[in-house]
């Protein structure tokens, strides 16, 4: 059974620029937490990428998060997350714990 986290980051934040894909978790060998989520007042989707590549709403490898929907991946990935939206200013809220 995996550990329980002990310490966790928020990582919330804006797309700085939008249909530019940023890093919202960069790679950590320690994780053992990992919760996205695009909020319920969005307007567009967020696009995730777990794999270590930037994410991108037309490679069909990125994850699409509507409005409210949640990526918290059990266990999570150690790999760098990426996101990308359309717009910049979006926001979405997010965790991490080692």
């Amino acid at each position: 059974m995996a550990e329980r986290p002990t310490q966790f980051t928020d990582i919330s934040a804006t797309i700085a620029t939008g249909g530019t894909a940023q890093t919202a978790a960069p790679f950590d060998s320690a994780r053992k937490y990992l919760r996205i989520q695009n909020p319920w007042s969005a307007t567009e989707s967020l696009f995730i990428n777990d794999a270590g590549a930037n994410a991108s709403a037309s490679d069909g490898k990125s994850l699409e998060l509507k409005p409210g929907a949640v990526y918290a991946p059990y266990p999570p990935p150690s790999t760098p997350i990426s996101i990308v939206a359309a717009t910049t200013g979006h926001a979405f809220e997010g965790k991490v714990g080692q």
